[in-house]
Protein backbone atom coordinates (compact mmCIF):
# COMPACT_ATOMS: atom_id res chain seq x y z
CA UNK A 1 0.00 0.00 0.00
CA UNK A 2 1.46 3.09 -1.26
CA UNK A 3 1.13 6.33 1.37
CA UNK A 4 0.16 9.61 -0.11
CA UNK A 5 0.77 13.08 1.71
CA UNK A 6 -1.30 16.11 0.51
CA UNK A 7 0.05 19.53 0.49
CA UNK A 8 -2.14 21.98 -0.52
CA UNK A 9 -3.10 25.16 1.55
CA UNK A 10 -6.92 24.79 0.39
CA UNK A 11 -9.10 22.76 2.36
CA UNK A 12 -11.59 21.75 -0.03
CA UNK A 13 -8.81 20.77 -2.74
CA UNK A 14 -7.50 19.00 0.51
CA UNK A 15 -11.04 17.34 0.89
CA UNK A 16 -11.54 16.46 -2.84
CA UNK A 17 -8.40 14.67 -3.43
CA UNK A 18 -8.84 12.86 -0.07
CA UNK A 19 -12.41 11.59 -1.66
CA UNK A 20 -10.67 10.61 -4.76
CA UNK A 21 -7.52 8.78 -2.77
CA UNK A 22 -10.10 6.87 -1.02
CA UNK A 23 -11.63 5.34 -3.98
CA UNK A 24 -8.05 4.04 -5.57
CA UNK A 25 -6.60 0.87 -4.50
CA UNK A 26 -3.36 0.49 -3.57
CA UNK A 27 -2.76 3.63 -2.39
CA UNK A 28 -4.17 5.34 1.43
CA UNK A 29 -3.96 8.56 2.62
CA UNK A 30 -0.56 8.82 5.02
CA UNK A 31 -1.58 12.71 6.20
CA UNK A 32 -2.49 16.07 5.31
CA UNK A 33 -0.46 19.67 5.16
CA UNK A 34 -1.43 22.87 4.61
CA UNK A 35 1.88 24.78 5.00
CA UNK A 36 5.57 24.37 4.24
CA UNK A 37 6.86 23.68 7.68
CA UNK A 38 3.99 21.13 8.81
CA UNK A 39 4.68 19.62 4.98
CA UNK A 40 8.51 19.19 5.83
CA UNK A 41 7.63 17.84 9.55
CA UNK A 42 5.66 15.19 8.12
CA UNK A 43 7.45 14.31 5.07
CA UNK A 44 10.53 13.65 7.59
CA UNK A 45 9.26 12.01 10.62
CA UNK A 46 6.69 9.35 8.79
CA UNK A 47 8.12 9.13 4.98
CA UNK A 48 5.31 9.36 2.00
CA UNK A 49 5.66 7.09 -0.70
CA UNK A 50 3.68 9.89 -2.87
CA UNK A 51 3.26 13.47 -2.47
CA UNK A 52 0.58 15.47 -4.16
CA UNK A 53 2.33 18.76 -3.93
CA UNK A 54 0.35 22.76 -4.81
CA UNK A 55 2.76 25.69 -5.40
CA UNK A 56 1.20 28.04 -3.73
CA UNK A 57 1.53 27.41 0.10
CA UNK A 58 1.45 31.28 1.51
CA UNK A 59 4.85 32.46 2.53
CA UNK A 60 6.53 29.29 1.27
CA UNK A 61 5.74 27.37 -2.18
CA UNK A 62 5.42 23.95 -2.72
CA UNK A 63 8.49 24.42 -5.16
CA UNK A 64 10.21 25.21 -2.03
CA UNK A 65 8.91 21.75 -0.95
CA UNK A 66 10.38 20.03 -4.24
CA UNK A 67 14.28 21.22 -3.55
CA UNK A 68 14.16 20.38 -0.23
CA UNK A 69 13.31 17.07 -0.52
CA UNK A 70 15.11 16.35 -3.82
CA UNK A 71 18.20 17.79 -2.75
CA UNK A 72 18.28 17.99 0.98
CA UNK A 73 16.65 15.09 2.16
CA UNK A 74 16.64 11.19 2.73
CA UNK A 75 12.93 11.07 2.11
CA UNK A 76 12.46 10.98 -1.69
CA UNK A 77 8.74 10.36 -2.30
CA UNK A 78 7.22 10.43 -5.75
CA UNK A 79 6.05 14.09 -6.48
CA UNK A 80 3.03 14.87 -8.38
CA UNK A 81 2.97 18.94 -8.76
CA UNK A 82 -0.54 19.44 -8.60
CA UNK A 83 -1.55 22.90 -9.28
CA UNK A 84 -3.40 26.18 -10.85
CA UNK A 85 0.16 27.73 -11.37
CA UNK A 86 1.19 26.42 -15.09
CA UNK A 87 3.01 28.59 -16.95
CA UNK A 88 6.14 27.59 -18.19
CA UNK A 89 8.02 29.23 -16.06
CA UNK A 90 6.62 27.01 -12.90
CA UNK A 91 6.35 24.14 -15.00
CA UNK A 92 10.58 24.91 -14.98
CA UNK A 93 10.92 25.64 -11.60
CA UNK A 94 9.56 22.22 -10.67
CA UNK A 95 10.95 20.03 -13.07
CA UNK A 96 12.40 17.65 -10.47
CA UNK A 97 8.50 16.73 -9.77
CA UNK A 98 7.84 12.97 -11.31
CA UNK A 99 4.36 14.57 -12.58
CA UNK A 100 2.78 18.11 -13.22
CA UNK A 101 -0.77 18.40 -13.67
CA UNK A 102 -3.09 21.58 -14.32
CA UNK A 103 -5.93 21.32 -11.14
CA UNK A 104 -8.49 22.79 -13.79
CA UNK A 105 -7.80 20.50 -16.88
CA UNK A 106 -6.00 17.65 -15.43
CA UNK A 107 -8.03 15.77 -12.33
CA UNK A 108 -8.29 12.66 -15.11
CA UNK A 109 -4.27 12.34 -15.20
CA UNK A 110 -3.88 12.77 -11.59
CA UNK A 111 -6.34 9.64 -11.18
CA UNK A 112 -5.12 7.22 -13.40
CA UNK A 113 -1.90 8.04 -12.32
CA UNK A 114 -2.64 7.66 -8.72
CA UNK A 115 -3.95 4.12 -10.07
CA UNK A 116 -0.90 3.46 -11.96
CA UNK A 117 1.31 4.20 -8.69
CA UNK A 118 -0.97 2.45 -6.78
CA UNK A 119 -0.92 -0.82 -8.97
CA UNK A 120 -4.25 -1.07 -9.99
CA UNK A 121 -4.40 1.16 -13.37
CA UNK A 122 -3.45 1.02 -16.52
CA UNK A 123 -0.87 3.68 -17.81
CA UNK A 124 -2.16 6.69 -19.93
Amino acid sequence: MKKVLIVDDSYIVRHNLKKIIDSIEGIELYDEAEDYQSAIDKIVNETPDILILDINLGEKSGIDILYKIKNRLNSKPIVIMFTNYTDPIFRKAAKEAEYFFDKSTEIDKLISTLKKLGGNGTSG
